[in-house]
């Protein structure tokens, strides 16, 4: 799986917002942290408000369609020849449940495959495919020049606002 994941990662992270550093390489916490430390700081520098929330979608990985995974891939143009090889591993994957004598198969429809490499990358597609499909209007805060609404390492999120009216929108928004 790992010549699958060298040939799709490059791909994935094209469509990767600079906001998402999980499973990135070049990005780490750590430079989320730094932003969050620095916007913190210069708030109250200058005694504004800031709203912050954090947040984390319990069991994530487990509970995304594998079709959204198929419509991502369409999406952002991924190699044909990937597809096929993706679709052989997830179609028709099962887990099995032993009965005493006898084996009971139940089809897997959700998540992406535990402790497969890949499995992040193609989180973090289906995440930005949301992402992008959803009416994301947030308003967050002014970092210099540019509009910051949130950060996000994987299924984590830090929500940014100055009042917590729209902090408040912004967390309906990101749990659609």
């Amino acid at each position: 799986m790992s010549i699958l994941q060298s040939r799709l990662s490059p791909e994935i992270d094209k469509y990767q917002p600079i906001e998402q550093a999980g499973f990135r390489s070049g990005f780490s916490t750590t430079d989320h942290i730094q932003v969050l430390q620095q916007v913190m700081e210069k708030y109250k520098e200058f005694n504004r408000p800031l709203y912050i929330a954090f947040i984390d979608y319990a069991k994530a990985f487990d509970t995304i369609s594998q079709n959204a995974i198929w419509e991502a891939i369409k999406k952002y143009h991924i190699n044909q020849n990937y597809i096929r090889v993706l679709k052989n591993i997830y179609e028709g994957s099962v887990s099995q449940v032993k009965l005493e004598t006898r084996g009971l198969d139940i089809p897997i429809c959700r998540g992406v495959r535990q402790g497969d490499p890949l499995s992040p990358k193609l989180f973090i597609m289906v995440l930005q495919y949301i992402f992008d499909n959803l009416n994301w209007q947030l308003d967050g805060i002014r970092v210099n020049q540019d509009q910051l609404t949130h950060l996000r390492f994987a299924d984590d999120f830090v929500l940014f606002a100055e009042t917590s009216k729209r902090l408040e929108k912004n967390d309906k928004y990101s749990k659609r």
